[in-house]
C-alpha cells in the first residue's frame, strides 16, 4: 500500500505487525476568523443606576480540514456554528433592590449548504431568542434574597439531524452548547455574609 502512514509500521516478511512509530501528526487544519462588538453604558435615574451591556458575535470564518489530502471545507452558519450570535442584558439596581433581564439570540443555521429538506429534514433551525429574568433584594446589609426565572417564554430546542458531532447531545438532539435544552426553570437563593 501506497500510503503516508504506512511507514510509521514495522511488519514481518508474512505482514504482521511487530512495531508502530508512535508520534504526534497534525492531520488536519483549522482556520477561523470572528468579531466581538461589545457595547456598555450606565446611567443614573430614579435613585438608582440603570446599565445596558451588549455583545454581538459574527463568525466570519471557520473552515476545517478533517484529512490532509481534503480541502477545507466552510462551515460557517452550519449546524453548531452559527454566524451571529448577541446578548443584551438590561438591569436596574439601588441600594435596596436590583432587577435585570437577558436576552440572547442564536441565529439561524442549516445542516450543508447544498441540504434542503428532501434530503434531511429537519435541514435547518431557526433563529432563537431566549429571554431570563432575575430579581434581588437586600433584607439587610448583609443578607440578601435572589429569585429568577431562566428561559421565561419556554422555547422549545430546535432539532438537529447528525446532532451528536460539532459537541452536540445525540439523545436531546440538539447542541446544548448553543440551545436552552431544559425549557424554563426557576431559582432562588439566600445569601447572609456573617
Amino acid at each position: 500500500m501506497d500510503n503516508q502512514f504506512c511507514a510509521l509500521l514495522t511488519r514481518q516478511p508474512n505482514g504482521i505487525i511487530t512495531h508502530v512509530n508512535l508520534k504526534t501528526l497534525n492531520l488536519n487544519q483549522r482556520r477561523t476568523s470572528g468579531l466581538d462588538i461589545i457595547a456598555n453604558y450606565k446611567f443614573d435615574v430614579l435613585g438608582g443606576t440603570f446599565a445596558i451591556n451588549t455583545i454581538v458575535q459574527r463568525l466570519i470564518r471557520r473552515d476545517i480540514q478533517t484529512d490532509p489530502t481534503l480541502d477545507l471545507e466552510p462551515t460557517v452558519g452550519l449546524f453548531a456554528h452559527p454566524e451571529w450570535k448577541a446578548t443584551v442584558n438590561l438591569s436596574y439596581e439601588n441600594e435596596q433592590f436590583r432587577v435585570g433581564s437577558a436576552t440572547r439570540y442564536v441565529g439561524e443555521q442549516r445542516y450543508r449548504e447544498s441540504y434542503t429538506a428532501s434530503i434531511v429534514n429537519p435541514h435547518e433551525t431557526p433563529s432563537m431568542f431566549y429571554t431570563d429574568l432575575t430579581a434581588s433584594y437586600n433584607i439587610s446589609e448583609t443578607m440578601r434574597l435572589n429569585v429568577g426565572a431562566n428561559n421565561v417564554f419556554d422555547k422549545k430546542t430546535p432539532q438537529m439531524p447528525n446532532a451528536y458531532s460539532g459537541g452536540a447531545n445525540y439523545y436531546l438532539g440538539t447542541d446544548g452548547g448553543l440551545f436552552d435544552t431544559l425549557g424554563r426553570t426557576y431559582f432562588a437563593s439566600f445569601n447572609w455574609e456573617f
